[in-house]
């Protein structure tokens, strides 16, 4: 994005997994006064009368360093797990580890072959909410950035990918799905 101010522009930029923007915006430097970042977001001061020329360029480089499989988003899993191997025992240790963020991010687990328990719902504006099982446990999962996910219903088999937690409600303490994506089976 380039805000202009008169005949100067100031741009911020962020990238995609799989595409180095320095490197990108390195080899259209020459239509740039100055520029600097990194691997994944930079920023640039650029002259009005050379955005054209800029955004060709870097349209072209992107057009060749790009591949399809680039522009799908991905989730890193860190392991895969039987849905009946999750409990409070493992969700207070993974607890331990935080806080959670962008150099610490929460562990991700996948479950194959996990039933719906019942339908699932929309939840607040892009949530969702479902019972998962693999007839040996039974728990909740639940999304706030789902907009995209569909809407499985009861008896649908599907592969979950998610961090656990501890729903802790009026005193009783419930394992609980904190989905990231699914993929009906």
């Amino acid at each position: 994005m380039i805000s202009l101010d008169g005949q100067k522009g100031k741009g911020s930029a962020r990238s995609i997994n799989n595409f180095h923007l320095f490197d990108a915006i390195s080899a259209c430097s020459e239509h740039l006064n100055d520029f600097g970042g990194h691997e994944a977001a930079c920023g640039l001061v650029i002259d009005k009368k050379n955005i054209t020329k800029f955004t060709e360029a870097i349209n072209l480089f992107a057009k060749t360093a790009i591949k399809e499989d680039d522009l799908y988003p991905t989730v890193d899993i860190d392991v895969e797990v039987e849905l009946s191997e999750l409990n409070e025992k493992l969700v207070e240790e993974i607890e331990l580890m935080e806080p959670f963020g962008p150099e610490n991010p929460k562990p991700v687990f996948s479950s194959r072959n996990v039933y719906l328990k019942n339908d699932s719902r929309r939840i607040a504006k892009r949530g969702v909410k479902m019972w998962v099982t693999n007839d040996k446990i039974t728990c909740e999962a639940v999304s706030f950035r789902a907009e995209s996910m569909g809407l499985p219903l009861k008896g649908t088999k599907v592969s979950l990918v998610y961090s656990p937690s501890m729903n802790r409600w009026q005193g009783v303490s419930s394992l609980q799905l904190d989905l990231r994506d699914l993929k009906v089976l």
